[in-house]
């Protein structure tokens, strides 16, 4: 006698065999169904913010406490600077003028070394064009203070760069002091001549002939300025 043993959809013959030894149908799988994410109301959607008007702002802010602070060392430098230390904390986003700010004030005091670190750490800390450049012209102005042989070169990848740079006079005229410090008289000369007929009446060309003026006393052979140079 031949038994039959059904399954749904599958029918087989009995052969003696134990039932688990059939083959069972086929198994359909499908593919998981992602769920759908619910749709957030409009009133509950993040607001994204341009940082940039923040920025500005702090930036006000910050030439206010700068100049309240400048106005403060000459009587009490010891608060100015430990406000000017609190300041950086004050403004995080900016760190990068913050260290402008620290480079041009240790220039002015003297500090070369310490003002070209500041430029640098400004660099480091920017994502603005303009803020780069400052800083940039900021360590070529430090290394001509300093007399670096590193300097000349570096003015002049800058100007090459930058060829209508504002700065380029002032620059030009620390090259000078710097070349009239060393080895190089003639090229100072040249420059401070180039100077005062380049930009007549201006402070700079005051500046200039006022160090044509000094070397002539030490006894440096300087030809006067034309007429037409004047």
């Amino acid at each position: 006698m031949v038994v039959l043993a059904f399954q749904v959809g599958t029918a087989h013959a009995y052969t003696g065999e134990p039932l688990c030894a059939l083959e069972p149908p086929p198994l359909i799988s499908l593919p998981p169904v992602a769920a759908e994410e619910p749709t957030p109301a409009p009133m509950c959607q993040p607001v994204l913010r341009d940082p940039a008007p923040a920025r500005d702002l702090d930036r006000g802010s910050l030439r206010e406490a700068w100049a309240r602070c400048r106005a403060k060392a000459e009587e009490a430098p010891g608060e100015a600077a430990l406000e000017l230390a609190a300041l950086r904390e004050g403004f995080p986003r900016l760190v990068d003028l913050w260290e402008l700010e620290q480079a041009d004030l240790a220039l002015a005091a003297g500090d070369a070394e310490e003002a070209y670190r500041a430029y640098e750490r400004a660099r480091e800390a920017t994502v603005e064009s303009d803020v780069l450049m400052r800083a940039r012209v900021g360590q070529v102005r430090a290394l001509l203070v300093m007399g670096h042989r590193d300097a000349p070169e570096r003015l002049t990848r800058l100007l090459r760069q930058y060829p209508e740079l504002p700065e380029e006079p002032a620059l030009r005229f620390e090259l000078a002091r710097m070349r009239e410090a060393g080895d190089a008289v003639e090229d100072a000369i040249g420059t401070y001549r180039a100077l005062v007929v380049q930009h007549p009446g201006s402070a700079l060309a005051g500046r200039a002939e006022a160090r044509l003026g000094a070397l002539r006393e030490r006894g440096v052979a300087v030809r006067e300025l034309t007429p037409h140079e004047r």
